[in-house]
């Protein structure tokens, strides 16, 4: 995850296997008035149809959801998935968020769920 204006590093993570990981962001990440997040992925297989689901889930509740479509994957290839996140005008605060929120991300082909990760977001 990065500022998209000073494209500064605010959080990365190599590891991307199932279950739930921990992102340690800096409460500076909420001023910011918009963060890209980019997901790099291979897939040994063809995929026909990938899209994928991000959700913003807040004391167990999906607060918001985006669909993104990727469309055919080529087998054994590395790709790029990229978006840029906006802030709201009117924000929860870094207190209020902190451990509260995940982010799930589900990797689909058609209608299947053939990856999904969640990121459980700390400010500090």
């Amino acid at each position: 995850m990065r500022d998209s204006r000073s494209k500064e590093l605010l959080w990365e993570s190599l590891e991307w296997g199932p279950g739930e990981r921990t992102a340690i962001l800096p409460k500076r990440t909420l001023d910011c008035p918009s963060v890209t997040r980019e997901i790099l992925f291979t897939s040994e297989q063809k995929i026909e149809n990938l899209s994928l689901i991000q959700r913003v889930i807040y004391h167990g509740e999906i607060l918001e959801e985006w669909r993104f479509q990727f469309g055919f994957v080529i087998p054994r290839s590395e790709n790029t998935w990229q978006n840029e996140i906006e802030r709201d005008a009117q924000y929860i605060p870094a207190s209020e968020l902190s451990g509260k929120t995940v982010i799930e991300t589900l990797f689909m082909e058609g209608g299947t769920c053939i990856h999904r990760s969640s990121v459980r977001l700390y400010y500090e």
